[in-house]
C-alpha cells in the first residue's frame, strides 16, 4: 500500500511540473520574411555595444526590460543614425542579444521591440537567407549624425 501512495504522489508531482512547463511556454507568431520586413519599423544590421536596464517609468509603460544599443553597419528601412536602441526582455520568449556580436534586427513599434514575439533579430552570421531577400542594404553616409533612434 505505501508503494501505491508513493507512486500516486510521484505521478502528481510529475504532472504538475509538466503542466507548469507547458503553461509558461512562449507563443510566437511566425510571419513570412516579406511580411516581417513590411511591418517592421526599422531593419538594420549592427553590433551590440551595450545592454542596460530600461528605466522603470518606461517599463511600466510597457517597454521591455532591457535597452540594447547597437552601432549600425547597414540598413534597409528607416534608419539614419549611426546608433540605434532596441528593446528586449531577455526571457525565454525574447531575443537574446550579446555585447560584441552583430545582428540583423527587425524592430517593431515606437520603442523598436525585438523580443516577446514582436520583433526579430538574428545573428548576422546566420542571416544569409534574410540578406539574400533584403539585398546589399545601404551604408550610412559620413555625414550621418550620431544621435540615437532618429528614424525616417
Amino acid at each position: 500500500m505505501p508503494a501505491r501512495i508513493w507512486l500516486r504522489f510521484a505521478t502528481g508531482v510529475l504532472a504538475t511540473l509538466c503542466t507548469a512547463a507547458v503553461a509558461t511556454a512562449c507563443v510566437i507568431e511566425v510571419h513570412s520574411l516579406r511580411s516581417t520586413i513590411r511591418h517592421a519599423k526599422a531593419v538594420f544590421a549592427g553590433e551590440v555595444l551595450e545592454i542596460a536596464d530600461t528605466p522603470a517609468d518606461q517599463r511600466s509603460a510597457g517597454v521591455s526590460a532591457f535597452a540594447v544599443r547597437l552601432r549600425v553597419e547597414r540598413h534597409w528601412k528607416r534608419v539614419r543614425t549611426s546608433e540605434v536602441v532596441v528593446h528586449t526582455g531577455m526571457t525565454d520568449c525574447d531575443v537574446r542579444l550579446e555585447v560584441g556580436r552583430a545582428y540583423l534586427v527587425y524592430g517593431f513599434g515606437k520603442t523598436l521591440e525585438v523580443g516577446g514575439g514582436q520583433g526579430r533579430a538574428r545573428e548576422l552570421r546566420y542571416a544569409n537567407d534574410d540578406l539574400r531577400v533584403l539585398g546589399p542594404g545601404k551604408k550610412l553616409s559620413t555625414q550621418t549624425r550620431s544621435t540615437v533612434n532618429e528614424l525616417r
